[in-house]
């Protein structure tokens, strides 16, 4: 059975959920994932994403200095 990537799941499995070991996107599937459960993900991965260079950019000029 093929499972569509999902970016807020594979993020999540990838981290490990409650500390510990994380869900695949197929396991998540498994366990009828709701969408309150979906969001948590979502919002655990928007709270540790990765920076982008533009904002890095943005700040640095913000800055005084």
């Amino acid at each position: 059975m093929e499972i569509p990537r999902e970016p807020a799941m594979e993020t999540a499995a990838h981290r490990g959920w409650d500390d510990g070991v994380g869900w695949t996107a197929e396991e998540l599937v498994w366990t009828d994932a709701d969408t309150e459960m979906m969001n948590a993900f979502r919002a655990m991965n928007e709270k540790t994403r990765p920076v982008t260079y533009a904002e890095i950019k943005a700040l640095h000029e913000s800055l005084p200095f």
